[in-house]
């Protein structure tokens, strides 16, 4: 298989298999058939709908649960990721982990973090369809999606000390997935978003996109699946290199040089 194949290529070839995969799944499990039956990635829409958000939205909670998915069924049809392949259970705790992972996602200042809200929020509407070790593992998987950014680029600032490896298994795979579009042909998209979210001025997009260089120049994947399904970073960052040598930084430049369609200018 292609080593440059993207995330698109696999949610292409695995469409049907994800299907038949997500719905043995709600089949086998409570909680996961709660989290789908209940519609609940529609109450992240709900949660955020005061705040809309440019790019953690509804569509980057189904993009990391089909990168999720994906990245599961590679290791399964490769016997080179044999020792990260998740059984049935965790797959499911895990997707039902996506969909509330970033239900709560306020960039005002509060006393908790947006993680420690989602995971809040997650455990609450489970209610007893999850163990307290289920629970436990919901939580543990949202707060390691919890990043700052320095000059050593993306870093993750909470560190689980649970002694569990199948739950740290859990947690490489849903780093990797949140942060697929660092190494899919989606990344020019996600920054335009990143920076109309964070508000980033345009006499600031220089800057931005130097801050983007810096993360995708320091950025590896924590899985071998995950390096393998999002195998871009390097081009990703070769081609936004490229780009600021050109030094013309309007948005309307970087849309054009990296044909970006969909999104306004």
């Amino acid at each position: 298989m292609n080593q440059e194949a993207t995330s698109s290529y696999y949610t292409t070839k695995f469409e049907a298999d994800r299907h038949v995969l997500v719905a043995e799944l709600s089949d086998r499990f409570g909680f996961f058939r709660l989290a789908i039956e209940n519609n609940l990635l529609q109450v992240f829409e709900a949660h955020n709908h005061r705040n809309r958000k440019e790019y953690h939205d509804f569509n980057h909670t189904l993009n990391v649960f089909y990168n999720v998915v994906n990245m599961h069924l590679v290791a399964l049809q490769n016997d080179e990721f044999d020792e990260e392949r998740l059984n049935d259970e965790e797959l499911a705790l895990l997707l039902t982990t996506v969909i509330f992972h970033d239900i709560v996602y306020d960039s005002s200042k509060k006393e908790k973090s947006n993680e420690e809200l989602s995971a809040e929020t997650a455990i609450n509407l489970l209610g007893d369809s999850v163990s307290t070790e289920q629970a436990n593992f919901i939580k543990e998987l949202i707060l390691s999606t919890t990043t700052s950014i320095n000059e050593s680029g993306l870093v993750r600032t909470h560190y689980c000390d649970v002694p569990n490896e199948r739950l740290q298994l859990m947690i490489r795979y849903l780093q990797d997935a949140d942060l697929g579009n660092l190494g899919d042909e989606n990344f020019p998209r996600a920054t335009i978003q990143l920076m109309r979210e964070y508000k980033i001025e345009v006499e600031n997009f220089e800057q931005f996109l130097k801050t983007q260089l810096n993360i995708l120049g320091n950025f590896e994947y924590n899985t071998n699946v995950g390096k393998y399904v999002f195998s871009r970073v390097a081009s990703n960052y070769n081609d936004l290199v490229k780009f600021i040598s050109l030094e013309n930084f309007s948005v309307r430049a970087f849309i054009k040089y990296f044909e970006v369609v969909g999104i306004d200018q």
